[in-house]
């Protein structure tokens, strides 16, 4: 199975002609119902095309029997209904194929059907398709919100982030958040309802614990302080890459397969939320860059190599973010200078 990110871009049609989409429509289990919900609260600006695709779907199925699965000939002929249909021209052979969901439905009444109709209608309105409305809290840059959801944990989200839950969070068998960017959670523990943290990349499962999580771009880090948490891929809740233990990390590079696991200073988060401050300590200045990214959503570049060696010292206000740049430059004797979103370390 794919994972969110890989559909982000699709067009109708080619969700329409995905297997796994096909199985959701035709034969939904749980874990498909999930997964493709999970995408449209990730994704919402693809809800009309998911909609349409489905639509699509279930038009096809109507104007026939399902008997015997398609032979490679009808699925190229069902596929190119589906571009006709669509007024769009057709893939080459070599790009995404319509998998065995597709039955031996009557391909020429599938044709008369889609070409009488011209255009997908979209289903029924979302109340009636059993989706519950989404809250959702976004930060800007260097903007940092503690929220308190509605089973009295606490998120303090970061610059850039953003979380969605369901407005039945409270009283649903899982308490599940979506996160984009970076957030430190405190979850309050209920060993009968598991909180979930899903990210494009990751799920982390715990009970009650504290710990951060920093999706951006194709990675994702997992810190955690107390407790303990169970980690999966997202795309398949079923494989699960194993559990962390206080003051180790987690990095997941997307891009590369890359899983690093190592130990770390959780001192830097904790102290960071429950006194508002850092507390550096001789802690290298790569260590403080990442922070910085994390933390405030904004990308830092080191012009020097030499800058690699150097560490600080200091206890700066988390809140200031002002402050810990006159810090770094009083410090440690550099210029910082900030463009575009971007800090610059010279």
């Amino acid at each position: 199975m794919h994972s969110h990110s890989y559909y982000r871009n699709f067009r109708e049609e080619e969700f329409a002609s995905d297997d796994y989409f096909q199985h959701w429509v035709l034969t939904p289990d749980d874990t498909a119902d999930v997964f493709w919900k999970a995408f449209l609260e990730v994704y919402p600006l693809q809800r009309e095309t998911v909609l349409g695709a489905r639509k699509l779907v279930e038009q096809l199925k109507g104007s026939g029997q399902q008997t015997d699965a398609l032979t490679a000939e009808e699925k190229t002929e069902l596929k190119s209904v589906i571009f006709k249909a669509l007024n769009l021209p057709e893939q080459k052979n070599d790009e995404k194929k319509i998998g065995d969901p597709f039955r031996k439905w009557g391909l020429t009444a599938a044709v008369a059907l889609i070409m009488l109709t011209g255009t997908v209608m979209l289903r029924k309105p979302q109340e009636e398709r059993g989706y519950t409305d989404m809250v959702k809290i976004t930060t800007v840059s260097k903007q940092i919100q503690e929220i308190l959801l509605p089973d009295s944990s606490v998120v303090v989200l970061n610059g850039n982030s953003s979380i969605r839950y369901h407005e039945a969070f409270g009283t649903s068998a899982t308490r599940d958040i979506y996160l984009e960017g970076n957030g430190f959670f405190k979850v309050k523990k209920n060993s009968g309802k598991p909180f979930m943290v899903h990210t494009p990349q990751l799920s982390v499962r715990v009970t009650g614990t504290e710990f951060n999580v920093n999706t951006r771009a194709a990675t994702t880090n997992i810190v955690l302080a107390h407790g303990s948490v169970d980690v999966s891929f997202a795309e398949d809740a079923g494989r699960t890459i194993g559990s962390l233990l206080p003051g180790q990390s987690l990095n997941y590079d997307a891009r590369n397969g890359e899983l690093q696991k190592e130990d770390i200073q959780p001192g830097l988060y904790t102290a960071a939320w429950d006194d508002h401050e850092w507390h550096f300590d001789n802690t290298p200045l790569t260590t403080v860059v990442k922070l910085i990214e994390q933390f405030y959503g904004t990308e830092v570049v080191l012009n020097n190599h030499k800058l690699n060696n150097m560490k600080i010292s200091a206890v700066v206000s988390v809140e200031d973010y002002s402050t810990l740049i006159r810090v770094i430059e009083k410090t440690l004797d550099v210029s910082v200078s900030e463009t575009n979103e971007k800090v610059f370390i010279n």
